[in-house]
């Protein structure tokens, strides 16, 4: 019988898991909070193919999920979770910031161009 290996998963595979987990509203894993944590609603919807709301929801979910881990780790320890935004001088969730119409049309048209 021949063994399998394991792959090692990729960055791009944690964030289409965090992905759907968004949209149906699952537990998302430490890996998969701070993959989302890098990436703003512009970057969602250039390079993952998200509309605006769904990006919007996507981001939602990341800010629920950052506050159940937050509180979570006040009652116990969390390997590897650094609490954000419960300490004092602790950045916390860097919000990403509303697009106007026509700025959002400027971000579509300079993104088309370079297809």
């Amino acid at each position: 019988m021949k063994r399998r290996m394991l792959n090692e998963v990729t960055n791009e595979q944690i964030l289409a898991a965090a992905i759907q987990k968004s949209f149906s509203q699952e537990r998302m894993t430490l890996d998969e909070i701070e993959a989302l944590m890098k990436l703003d609603v512009g970057k969602l919807i250039i390079e993952h193919d998200l509309s605006y709301p769904e990006a919007e929801h996507v981001m939602y979910w990341l800010k629920n999920e950052t506050s159940r881990m937050n509180a979570q780790s006040l009652y116990q320890s969390i390997e590897g979770w650094d609490s954000k935004g419960v300490r004092p001088g602790s950045p916390g969730i860097i919000e990403s910031h509303k697009l106007s119409s026509s700025q959002l049309r400027r971000l579509i048209l300079k993104e088309a161009q370079k297809i």
